[in-house]
């Protein structure tokens, strides 16, 4: 390291010679402040400069300055280099959990612009909006599977490493992945997102009928509107029941927050009055 350090220890000790050649001066103290800085204020007294109580207030700032900009350094550094120090079942399940934590969050952000959504009288940019946010959600959601399946298989296959270590909390979240409750609420979800999707669809290609009023469109949106309120009862239902298992894993392992997707708020749409 000493990316600071070093540079800022030689223009101290450049300064220190200049100023020991002007008042003839032993060149001893560049070789002490350089190997010492913090004696710098020493030498500042001892030379008998002007002002003398300025130039060690500014020493002591930039000194400050030096050794916390160092100290960050050294801190990412040490982080980058700690993911190498690990084995190689510590380093698959950071790499695992980080996978789970980024997936999740971006999940949760989805899923809560959906719900603003839905809340909104739509017209057909709204419509849009809507589609592609569930086409994100639907990305998100085979991901996070998929991930929550490696990682079950994972802390499955080296459970007694995680029980020798302590390491209670991947045990625990490896039995919410596979619990009831989590798959009925992945099922549920899906079930949501595609009769959402269907919804929006029809509305969008017969949008000038629908708004019309015109009986035969409005027969079959009503149709993919009960399949729609069929599918949001049974995500909010599961949803909720999650939600009590998940409280009470979180409250025992803090740490397992960000793994776990939020609770949903959602309402059912609102397309028109």
């Amino acid at each position: 390291m000493y990316y600071i350090y070093l540079p800022y220890v030689l223009i101290l000790a450049i300064l220190t010679a200049i100023l020991c050649r002007k008042q003839q001066k032993s060149l001893a103290w560049v070789g002490a402040v350089f190997l010492a800085p913090i004696i710098t204020p020493y030498f500042i007294i001892k030379s008998e400069r002007p002002q003398a109580a300025k130039w060690i207030v500014w020493f002591i700032i930039s000194f400050i300055l030096m050794i916390t900009a160092e100290g960050f350094l050294w801190y990412r550094a040490y982080k980058e280099n700690s993911f190498d120090r690990l084995n190689p079942i510590e380093r698959t399940t950071v790499r695992l959990t980080q996978a789970i934590e980024e997936n999740t969050a971006k999940l949760n952000k989805v899923m809560q612009t959906l719900d603003i959504k839905n809340n909104v009288a739509s017209g057909k940019k709204e419509i849009l909006i809507a589609r592609d946010l569930i086409s994100q959600a639907n990305v998100l959601m085979k991901r996070g599977e998929m991930l929550t399946k490696k990682f079950v298989l994972f802390t499955t296959n080296y459970g007694p490493y995680f029980q020798k270590r302590k390491q209670l909390w991947a045990i625990e979240l490896r039995n919410f992945y596979k619990s009831k409750s989590m798959a009925k609420y992945y099922a549920t979800t899906h079930e949501y997102l595609n009769n959402f999707e269907q919804l929006l669809n029809y509305s969008q290609k017969h949008f000038d009928q629908i708004r019309s009023k015109k009986a035969k469109a409005m027969k079959s949106y009503d149709q993919y509107f009960i399949r729609y309120r069929r599918g949001l009862n049974h995500y909010q239902l599961y949803s909720d029941r999650r939600m009590k298992v998940q409280k009470a894993l979180v409250k025992k392992y803090p740490r397992l927050k960000p793994y776990l997707p939020e609770k949903s708020q959602t309402r059912a749409v609102k397309l028109w009055e």
